[in-house]
Formats: C-alpha cells, structure tokens, sequence
C-alpha cells in the first residue's frame, strides 16, 4: 500500500474527487459564500489544509443590523427634528421615541439570539488563510 504522504512529493498536483448530496452541496456552497470563496477547489484545499475555516458574521451582522434599524432611525430623527423645530416634545413624541428604541433592542436581542443559536461546528470569526 503506498502511504499517502508521498503523493504528489514528485512536484505534479494531485486530483482527488468526491461525491456530496444536494443537501451537502447547499451546505459548503452556503459556507463558501460566508467566507466570500468563489473557487470550491481553493476553498476546499484551505479546509482540508488548515482542519478548519471560520466564518466572520460581523459584515453580515453588519448589515443585517442597519437594515433593521436604519427605517428606525429615520422615525427617531423626524421625531427629533420636530422636537427642534417647535422646540418641546410632546409626551407623545417622547412615547414614541421609547417604543422605537424598544423596537431597536429587539431587533439586536434576536440578532444575538439567533447568533447564541448558531452552530457551534462553524466559529464566527474568519482565518486569514482562509481568505486567500
């Protein structure tokens, strides 16, 4: 039996090739889409290399987060402008500048659930040799 160790020590590359579900495929293609990896081939090198790839979810969360929030932001700042305009708030405005910053607490409370939830098997933060 030849110890797999020395293939590919002769300088060629080597081509290995496997088999994945559906299921599967949407599962690597879903990481290598986290990791912004294009090229399955590099993407698998650097997993199967280094044992492991982490996903950073800060960018995603990122703007996960502003798309939640930023119509919530608008209603604060009309609010706010009105305040200025007439200078005094109402009861009313104030009321509803707490509902809408409950709102945006929300919004980040299940943000952090939803992350608190997420799979252990794949970390949140990206190593640089992953990226390349």
């Amino acid at each position: 039996m030849v110890d797999p160790r020395d293939a590919g020590r002769n300088g060629r590359h080597m081509r290995r090739e496997t088999y994945v579900s559906p299921g599967e495929w949407d599962m690597i293609a879903s990481r290598m889409h986290a990791v912004e990896q294009t090229n399955f081939s590099r993407f698998a090198r650097v997993l199967l290399t280094n044992g492991k790839v982490r996903v950073s979810t800060s960018r995603a969360l990122s703007e996960t987060v502003t798309r939640q929030i930023a119509p919530i932001g608008n209603n604060i700042n009309q609010i706010a402008r009105q305040a200025n305009t007439n200078d005094i708030a109402t009861y009313a405005m104030v009321e509803e500048t707490f509902r809408l910053m409950s709102e945006v607490h929300a919004v980040i409370k299940r943000l952090e659930d939803d992350k608190d939830g997420g799979n252990e098997d794949w970390p949140d933060t990206l190593n640089a040799e992953s990226s390349a």
